[in-house]
């Protein structure tokens, strides 16, 4: 699994467990589709890692797109962890 895809999904995992515990004690600003959102998250590090071996990181290189566009929407989403001891400057959108 792409370093990068392992770190995010690490931080859902930990999202999720959070969000769970307070669904399960009745946390006012916490919704089923908290889990949702932590759900389709999840599905697309899934769908990067399929690719991420293609993902060149560089703006203008077409011939792996698709790739470059989920490897920086991966990014993009990722980056709120910036601040979390294991995230990689390399991997700023």
């Amino acid at each position: 699994m792409d370093d990068l895809v392992r770190f995010w999904i690490d931080r859902l995992d930990e999202e999720e467990a959070g969000i769970r515990d307070c669904l399960l004690s009745d946390e006012p600003n916490v919704s089923e589709r908290d889990l949702d959102d932590v759900t389709a998250k999840r599905k697309l590090a899934q769908k990067y890692d399929e690719v991420a071996d293609n993902d060149v990181n560089e703006p203008y290189e077409y011939a792996f797109g698709y790739a470059n566009a989920l490897g920086e929407a991966v990014r993009l989403l990722a980056v709120v962890y910036a601040d979390h001891p294991d995230y990689r400057t390399e991997w700023r959108p």
